[in-house]
């Protein structure tokens, strides 16, 4: 009589590690592209209109682009650079009124939400709420008040 032949390593454990390097994958790609994300989101969102935007990185890159691919003379590069950055001013400001809008937005319903709950909670959803926004920059934070210096 021959001996059995050895089994082959279960399979169910290769599975598993494989399907844990998946979901920790997934767990790693999504959670480090929300914070990047966010991040740029609210960059985006709290900029002033005079701060480097990407549309100002956008707009050098089509522009020298342009300029080399179709051989502008100095006086048409001048004139390219001159739309470049009426075009960024635009953008910019419109940036800003969206920034403002979506504020204005999301405050207003933040506002309806917490005057929706009894009065010994709302201060409570107003805190939640205004630290959520914060995160993404669509809160102001109220500048730090200094205590007062107290008598010895």
């Amino acid at each position: 009589m021959t001996p059995p032949a050895p089994k082959p390593p279960g399979r169910g454990k290769a599975a598993a590690l494989l399907a844990a390097v998946y979901v920790a994958g997934i767990v790693t790609g999504v959670g480090g592209g929300f914070l990047f994300v966010r991040k740029e989101v609210r960059a985006a969102l709290t900029a002033a209109a005079e701060q480097p935007a990407p549309v100002d990185r956008l707009l050098g890159r089509m522009e020298a682009e342009i300029s080399r691919d179709a051989g502008l003379t100095p006086l048409e590069r001048a004139a390219l650079q001159e739309r470049m950055k009426v075009l960024a001013v635009r953008f910019k400001d419109s940036r800003a009124r969206f920034a403002r809008e979506l504020r204005a937005a999301v405050q207003h319903e933040a506002e309806t939400v917490a005057g929706r709950v009894d009065p010994a909670r709302r201060e409570r959803v107003r805190e939640v709420i205004r630290h959520r926004l914060e995160r993404w920059g669509l809160e102001r934070r109220a500048p730090a008040t200094p205590r007062p210096a107290e008598n010895l």
